[in-house]
């Protein structure tokens, strides 16, 4: 079996290639191409050769065979076999070795087979084993070891046991069912005596809740020895309800001196109480009752409005019914109508569209131009786009290029 390096391409003569009728005649004359190459990598399945092309007769029915790196990439048995039409089958097998290995065997700095030989004689002689006598009675010594271990007597063993349990000093039957005893649950009536029979002395810590009792109850007996020196019903007396009248008037006479704090609604009357304001306020009222019609008409004010300021009337600010045929006089409605005609249309560009009002009027007095197959309308600069219309022309008549209402 020939030897070959992992991942590295070969060149071989791979044949002869005989007659499949007599078997002995070279077939010369063979197309040997890829697929009809077949690979076996380490008894996997077969498969074509990596590289393409058509192999090359030598001689003598043997054809020139490269492997590429991609077929011998698998270490362990490569099978290459060519069963081709007309010629008995042909195959070869290689062993695929891994690159160090194979450097080590056949690299040119590979040591020799005889070099590997002494070394291995040397570590031989070097190693002091033991002899197989040695082994033998270290063998049996342990065997002996083992064997005693086995040789206890069910008596040895009793009296082990024995021995423990005497040494074990645990407590008594009786002395089990007393502490089980003991542990019986107490009535709810025992644990409140134990609680309240408890001596105070005994839980006087800073935050206890002990201490924290006591503390509490000695402050109510003290609160309650000074309610028994108070006039107690004198003093309830004293919270009967005053009525609403005398809570006027003890508002009313309160002295200001009393509620001047900053911030409180004393000290913001008190700073707005003065005689001086309260005559102003008068003369105020005076002067706007002068300025309102004497009476009412059909219980409405009748009023005539010299001006507004801007943004008077809006949408929102006039109801939906307050401007109607009947409440405008049709003098006033002509003089808007006047004022719509006459309106410039630069003031309302640009237009959100041409169906409008503003692109009907645009369409008649703004610059007009045909350009190409659109009729373009413009804004009153004569420049600035408003629409552009699709048209269609008729050759057979003289076309209009532009409308220029001066």
């Amino acid at each position: 079996m020939i030897t070959l390096k992992q991942s590295t391409a070969y060149t071989f003569r791979i044949g002869p290639f005989l007659d499949q009728t007599d078997g002995k005649t070279a077939e010369t004359g063979l197309t040997i191409t890829q697929p009809d190459i077949r690979l076996s990598k380490a008894g996997g399945d077969f498969a074509q050769l990596a590289a393409s092309g058509t192999l090359i007769h030598d001689e003598a029915g043997w054809y020139i065979l490269t492997l590429a790196t991609g077929d011998t990439d698998t270490v362990g048995s490569l099978i290459v076999a060519i069963h081709e039409s007309g010629a008995l089958p042909v195959w070869v097998e290689y062993q695929i070795l891994e690159e160090a290995t194979y450097d080590f065997l056949y690299a040119a700095s590979a040591t020799p087979l005889a070099d590997i030989n002494a070394e291995a004689d040397t570590a031989l002689a070097e190693y002091n084993g033991p002899t197989s006598a040695e082994l033998v009675s270290e063998i049996n010594s342990v065997q002996a070891d083992i064997a005693a271990l086995n040789d206890l007597s069910a008596a040895q063993v009793n009296a082990e046991a024995d021995t423990a349990l005497s040494d074990y000093n645990g407590p008594t039957e009786a002395e089990m069912n007393t502490k089980i005893d003991a542990l019986n649950d107490p009535t709810a009536a025992a644990i409140a005596d134990a609680v309240w029979n408890e001596a105070q002395a005994g839980h006087t810590d800073a935050g206890k809740a002990g201490q924290q009792q006591w503390t509490d109850i000695d402050a109510i007996l003290a609160d309650t020895n000074e309610l028994q020196g108070d006039n107690v019903p004198g003093l309830i007396a004293a919270l009967n309800d005053p009525d609403a009248a005398a809570i006027a008037d003890q508002v009313w006479d309160e002295a200001k001196a009393g509620h001047v704090a900053a911030g409180s609604i004393g000290e913001e009357v008190q700073a707005h109480a003065l005689t001086s304001e309260v005559s102003a306020v008068e003369t105020d009222t005076q002067d706007i009752q002068s300025r309102l019609p004497t009476a009412l008409v059909s219980g409405r004010m009748d009023a005539s409005v010299g001006a507004m300021a801007a943004g008077v009337m809006t949408a929102a600010a006039i109801a939906a019914d307050a401007l109607t045929s009947a409440k405008i006089d049709a003098t006033f409605g002509q003089e808007i109508a006047d004022e719509i005609l006459k309106r410039g249309l630069s003031n309302v560009e640009p237009s959100p569209g041409l169906r409008t009002v503003y692109g009907a009027l645009a369409s008649l007095v703004n610059r007009v131009k045909i350009n190409g197959a659109n009729l373009e309308i413009y804004e009153t600069n004569d420049t600035t786009l408003v629409a552009s219309i699709p048209i269609t022309t008729d050759s057979g008549q003289d076309p209009i290029t532009e409308l220029d209402p001066a």
